[in-house]
């Protein structure tokens, strides 16, 4: 006999797949399902979902076989609630998938097709308003029950947070990815040269509206030459750049809300062939440009709404791609973060990998400020 894979829709509202022997039993074929998605196999029903001429349901059944009631390789099959049993089995049941329901699946288990909103972990039939045993009705004097209508105790957690993706990137053909690192323990970068190919590219998104918010971008940089008028990132091409850096001849640039004012500029701030981390932050209405962890120049004050949505983010070149906008060196851990001061005062420079979530002062000192999950919006970590 050979195997056949099976769709299920779950008693959880979960699509699920299982595999078994095409002349398995029915109830070997439902210990399948119940297996999979965490429950006891007395709770199901099964009936061929993709066959409405079907109208058989179908109990654990010790002597059918799957391929006897049309059950074959493709078939999908539905599942509901056993309706047999006492009144307290039926509530015990319906207490026991609702949870199921409430889990979605284990936290680390990509398959889940519906997101589950909160996990419980237990719940006390005896917090009902009303409970069987048997089936007699046993009324509790539990109105917080009622009011609450839900009978969970226990500890309720937060599944973890999706793991953060960037946007899909377009890399020019000139950038490649080279084994030259800021930190003692090494790593790679991105190489940047003098071309019209020479770029990182995320598309036009809502991301990059800051809006009038908080924002912190920071990024590792190495200059192999000072010259012309190379951009670390730009949304929107001068002289209506709505959000962007731009290192010439050695004076730092900050630009916002699309127009041709410059919003900070600090002379002499690089030299070549030298690690810099650079961290732009707006929080509240200041601007603050810190270089290795400490304030370059005086904080400056900015209210510019930073609302570009429709046009994409470009690292290491300006959004047209002209040979003399190129960066020229290497950037390395590049972060966008929205909504939050990463950095609220000097602080302690990154020495390891950045990461899309952080704890206060990672690397020690102060001032720095937890990322929890959905802040960052670019990571670019060669």
């Amino acid at each position: 006999m050979a195997n056949i894979n099976l769709t299920y829709w779950g008693l959880t509202g979960v699509k699920g797949t299982v595999t078994v022997d095409e002349a398995v039993l029915v109830d070997a074929l439902i210990t399948a399902i119940a297996t999979d998605e965490g429950l006891d196999t007395n709770y199901y029903v099964i009936s061929k979902l993709d066959d409405p001429s079907k109208s058989s349901y179908y109990y654990s059944d010790s002597s059918t076989t799957i391929n006897t009631i049309g059950i074959t390789n493709g078939s999908v099959l539905l599942c509901t609630p056993n309706q047999t049993g006492s009144k307290e089995q039926r509530q015990i049941q319906k207490l026991d998938i609702a949870q199921r329901k409430r889990q979605g699946g284990p936290a680390d288990d990509s398959s889940v097709d519906v997101p589950y909103y909160r996990i419980l972990n237990e719940y006390d039939r005896d917090s009902l308003p009303t409970k069987y045993v048997g089936n007699t009705t046993v009324d509790n004097a539990n109105p917080a029950g009622l009011i609450l209508g839900r009978p969970w105790t226990g500890i309720y957690t937060t599944p973890p947070a999706a793991p953060f993706t960037n946007p899909t990137l377009t890399v020019g053909s000139a950038v490649t990815t080279v084994a030259q690192s800021p930190f003692a323990g090494g790593g790679n970068s991105y190489s940047f040269i003098s071309s019209t190919n020479s770029y990182i590219q995320a598309p036009a998104s809502a991301d990059w509206a800051m809006g009038t918010g908080d924002f912190t971008v920071e990024w590792f940089g190495y200059q192999t030459t000072l010259a012309q008028f190379q951009r670390v990132f730009t949304v929107g091409d001068y002289p209506s750049i709505d959000f962007g850096v731009s290192i010439e001849s050695g004076t730092f640039y900050f630009w916002s809300g699309g127009d041709a004012d410059t919003d900070y500029s600090s002379s002499s701030a690089t030299t070549t062939n030298t690690w810099y981390h650079w961290a732009v932050v707006r929080s509240g209405t200041t601007l603050s440009v810190y270089r290795d962890g400490t304030l370059r120049g005086t904080t400056v004050s900015n209210t510019d709404n930073i609302n570009d949505s429709l046009t994409p983010f470009v690292v290491g070149n300006t959004n047209t791609y002209a040979t003399n906008a190129a960066f020229v060196g290497y950037i390395t851990n590049f972060r966008l973060v929205k909504g939050l001061a990463v950095y609220t005062g000097n602080f302690t420079k990154p020495t390891s990998a950045l990461t899309a979530t952080a704890s206060a002062n990672p690397y020690g000192g102060s001032n720095t400020a937890a990322i929890s999950a959905g802040f960052t919006k670019l990571l670019l970590v060669p």
